[in-house]
């Protein structure tokens, strides 16, 4: 297990676009390294970071070779996980989520007030590993006329609906 900060994430970047290639996400062409273009924003956008001291990889090493790799976009009190990655030719030993408990180890040491995994809700990974949830919100502004009005009603009783079945779901537990 390996922390990599600073300029030296952009010199892992190579590592990290093969590995998330080499996947799932390589064949549905989601990983940042499908086209030209998302490459270059990535390279761009990680090595504009990185000087900054703003990223963090965490990298999982079999024989000094990465099995499982985690981009993570920091300041001085928070990190958002921006994109994970492993060999899937080991996934049978599951490398991201051994990747994620030594991780989260680190992070238990008090770095970070917060981490945000950035998954989706109901991640089948994440919830497992992390069962506390924060809540998300989201504000909708009516700019007038009828439609607007029709969409933001429909907005603020959906925002209550999900309110309301969340907290009768924590009850539940």
């Amino acid at each position: 297990f390996d922390i990599v900060t600073g300029t030296a994430v952009a010199d892992h970047l190579d590592n990290f676009i093969a590995l998330e290639a080499a996947g799932w996400k390589g064949e549905n062409n989601s990983a940042l390294g499908s086209t030209g273009a998302d490459e270059q924003f990535l390279r761009t956008f990680v090595a504009a970071l990185s000087a900054q001291g703003l990223t963090r990889l965490y990298q999982l090493t079999l024989a000094d070779k990465p099995v499982a790799m985690l981009l993570g976009l920091a300041n001085a009190t928070e990190l958002y996980l921006f994109k994970i990655c492993f060999d899937e030719s080991l996934s049978r030993f599951s490398p991201g989520v051994l990747l994620m408990l030594e991780a989260t180890r680190v992070w238990e040491q008090g770095e970070f007030a917060l981490v945000d995994s950035c998954a989706q809700q109901d991640h089948p990974m994440i919830d497992k590993l992390w069962p506390q949830k924060r809540l998300i919100t989201r504000h909708h502004l009516a700019t007038g006329g009828l439609y607007s009005r029709l969409l933001l009603t429909l907005s603020r009783w959906m925002t209550r609906w999900q309110t309301r079945k969340e907290h009768t779901h924590e009850h539940m537990d």
